[in-house]
């Protein structure tokens, strides 16, 4: 049988629409970028060309300083950098040269950032002859480069990159909680099929103990009675455990009722029930408990109970030693006001590559099993009674440990 919790991979085949829905707005924002960056890019080099042109037709007519003054305040508006020189190379005037301040002496440093600009710019645009700064003075040379608005800025375009990859992580995103939004509903119509599906079978069961016990109290032999009363009550234990499994099951997806309880009495009654029923094989498998006192808690009892079964279930599972050993300790940690349940077996342990995994619906190391015992453990301590549940350690071979934590102020009880 196919496990229905398994995957939490989005389906994408069963989003047909959504996802068709998605690759056309995909493509309409990545249109719009195209559109947007062409026309950037058009804008960019006709700016490119007005800046050229304005340098090369005013550069004849600066000769008079209310003309240089108008010639600076608009390279300063349009931002190009530009490197005046003498005949013979030496920088005289410049501006939009982050590197070298107007204002600044002229150190060996500077002079040589200047050279390499003068080269660059040259290499882009040529040298281009001006007018003299000062009336009647010798001819000088202008090289210049691109308009600083002209120039790409390599962080929008990352910005629009994550963007767009953003855009896809969260319809991704969407789509897995959808599919975890479904095996959640799932669990829910489960659960109440199984609770259905055993009711039946239970109350036929209990009809047919009452006639048993009718029996054995008829009976004439004391010996046979002793022994079918054992059976009888034995066999009351299980069918009241089946009828708290069905009770449970019927209990996902709605509110649970809260009472106040003991836990070490929580923790008794399930080490007694799996003491009587641990497997006869060539195993010896003990389970050790030591109780320390514990405030009242206020909890849902038979939901507590059913992760303590499922983490002995789990530990007897896990056992493959011929000495097997299980061991649970309550403890009340009074500094942080929580109680404690520290559960450990020298089981085969859990592998490093899958301890993230553990606590996922859908996930088993089992031949058979769906993969819900520690999922639904996570969920009833985590979000019904707002306790932590974690796996405190383990070594392959070893054993693991794990760590149930229940806040006493949650309940209101100190």
């Amino acid at each position: 049988m196919n496990n229905p919790f398994k995957s939490l991979v989005p389906d994408l085949a069963e989003n047909k629409i959504h996802v068709a829905l998605f690759l056309v707005f995909l493509l309409l924002v990545i249109g719009y970028g195209w559109y947007f960056f062409n026309v950037e890019s058009t804008f960019k080099h006709q700016m490119q060309a007005l800046s050229e042109e304005y340098m090369r037709s005013i550069s004849p007519l600066l000769g008079e300083k209310a003309q240089w003054t108008a010639f600076n305040r608009n390279v300063q508006r349009w931002s190009i950098p530009y490197l005046i020189t003498d005949e013979r190379g030496r920088p005289i005037h410049w501006r939009n040269i982050p590197e070298v301040r107007q204002t600044d002496r002229l150190t060996e440093e500077a002079l040589e950032v200047l050279e390499k600009r003068r080269t660059v710019f040259q290499r882009m645009n040529g040298v281009v002859p001006v007018g003299s700064v000062r009336s009647g003075g010798p001819a000088y040379l202008m090289y210049f480069g691109r308009s600083l608005h002209t120039q790409s800025n390599p962080l929008f375009y990352g910005l629009y990159v994550l963007m767009v990859l953003a855009l896809c992580a969260t319809f991704f995103m969407w789509l897995r909680n959808k599919q975890l939004i479904n095996q959640a509903n799932l669990w829910v119509g489960f659960a109440k099929e199984t609770a259905h599906q055993f009711g039946t079978p239970v109350s036929s069961l209990l009809g047919w103990r009452d006639m048993l016990q009718t029996m054995v109290e008829t009976a004439p032999d004391e010996t046979l009675r002793e022994k079918s009363e054992y059976i009888i009550k034995e066999m009351s234990d299980d069918i009241k455990k089946l009828k708290n499994n069905v009770f449970r099951f019927s209990q996902i997806g709605s509110a649970p009722q809260f009472e106040v309880h003991d836990l070490n009495e929580i923790v008794r009654e399930a080490v007694a029930y799996f003491k009587d029923r641990l497997p006869q094989t060539d195993k010896n498998i003990q389970i050790i408990a030591n109780y320390n006192p514990l405030p009242p808690l206020s909890m849902n009892r038979e939901l507590v109970m059913w992760v303590l079964e499922n983490l002995l279930k789990n530990s007897i599972d896990a056992i493959e030693k011929q000495e097997g050993r299980i061991e649970i300790e309550t403890s009340y940690l009074e500094g942080e006001d929580k109680v404690r349940v520290t559960h450990s077996d020298n089981g085969k342990g859990i592998k490093n590559e899958i301890i993230h995994k553990i606590f996922d619906p859908g996930f088993t190391t089992k031949r058979r099993g769906w993969g819900l015992g520690l999922a639904l453990c996570k969920r009833i301590i985590s979000e019904i009674h707002k306790g932590r549940i974690f796996l405190e350690s383990t070594r392959v071979d070893r054993g693991s440990t794990f760590v149930i934590e229940l806040p006493v102020a949650v309940s209101g009880i100190k």
